[in-house]
């Protein structure tokens, strides 16, 4: 609330501001996916997240995420 971003009463909503902020979060995180998961192919990166889940469930970690 210190950047005026939501209001409070009766619960939170966002501002004008608040609402800039999610969009320009949003394009931002949109750009960042693309760049990620340029020139991986869904099933391959499907696998890599099921490789990383398996592992992180061997060291005692949460496995089942969706």
């Amino acid at each position: 609330m210190a950047r005026g971003w939501l209001t409070e009463s009766p619960g939170f909503t966002l501002t004008g501001a608040g609402e800039a902020g999610r969009l320009r979060a949003r394009a931002l995180l949109g750009a960042a996916h693309e760049q990620i998961h340029r020139g991986v192919p869904a099933d391959e990166y499907a696998a890599a997240v099921n490789v990383l889940r398996r592992m992180a469930g061997n060291l005692g970690g949460v496995s089942d995420l969706p």
